[in-house]
């Protein structure tokens, strides 16, 4: 059977190049959507501290999202599910290492442990006080969008 037919209940079917570009085309729109995630979590995880967290605790020192939201000091019982969230999908584009622990320290299934990689190094605040973080907030910024947009909006009428 060739690439471009599935086999569904035993009937093959053949996919068009119509379909294919329809499907490419759905997977690049919704890429587009999405594309503003990485750095609004990116953001997030600097203004949490994560990226200093894990490198206070060392050169290759693995946390999970339970030890992480106690350090951060939160009191929502919800927090290490919501950090393990954020910390997936910074795991996903390579921004935290993940691995599951081996010991399990009571959980009932082995835990997500992160670390840092090379280019997480970029976003922990050295001596300095200086680290890539605080540029995500030229794009990102909410009242700097606004200004720019509102000479848009007039112009064009």
């Amino acid at each position: 059977m060739s690439p471009s037919q599935e086999t569904i209940e035993g009937e093959a079917s053949h996919l068009t190049q119509g379909d294919v570009q329809n499907e490419d085309g759905i997977v690049f729109a919704l890429n587009l959507i999405s594309s503003i995630m990485l750095p609004l979590t990116v953001r997030s995880a600097v203004e949490l501290g994560i990226f200093d967290i894990l490198a206070k605790e060392g050169k290759d020192a693995k946390l999970s999202a339970d030890d992480i939201a106690v350090k951060i000091g939160s009191n929502n019982p919800e927090a290490p599910t919501m950090l393990n969230r954020l910390l997936m999908l910074l795991a996903s584009h390579s921004m935290l290492y993940c691995s599951l622990s081996e010991d399990q320290q009571g959980h009932t299934s082995p835990q997500r442990l992160y670390s840092l990689t090379p280019v997480s190094k970029y976003f922990v605040t050295d001596a300095d006080g200086v680290s890539f973080g605080p540029t995500l907030n030229l794009p990102l910024d909410k009242d700097r969008n606004e200004r720019s947009n509102y000479g848009r909006r007039y112009t064009i009428q």
